[in-house]
C-alpha cells in the first residue's frame, strides 16, 4: 500500500510502498527470515521487526510469532 505522496527526484518520481511480513515457527527458522530481510536492495529499510514468544500447548512445544514492518521505496506505478 502506498504510504506517501510521490516525491520528485530529476525525472524520476518515487515512491514508497509499506508492508508487513508476520511468521510464527521455531526462534532459529525465525531469525533465518530476518537474515533474509536483511538482503533487501538498499531502496528499502525495516521501520520495524517484533519477535515474541507465543505460549503454547502443555506439550512444552515453544512457538515464536514476527512481525516486521518494511519500506521500499520505487520508481514504478502503484496502485492504491
Amino acid at each position: 500500500m502506498p504510504e506517501s505522496a510521490p516525491t520528485k527526484v530529476g525525472h524520476l518520481s518515487t515512491k514508497a510502498i509499506g508492508f508487513v511480513v508476520e511468521a510464527d515457527g521455531k526462534f532459529s527458522a525465525l531469525m533465518y527470515a530476518v537474515q533474509l530481510l536483511e538482503t533487501l536492495p538498499i531502496p528499502s529499510i525495516v521501520n520495524r521487526l517484533d519477535i515474541e514468544r507465543v505460549p503454547g500447548p502443555s506439550d512444552g512445544i515453544v512457538s515464536w510469532h514476527m512481525n516486521a514492518a518494511i519500506r521500499v521505496l520505487t520508481t514504478s506505478d502503484v496502485s492504491s
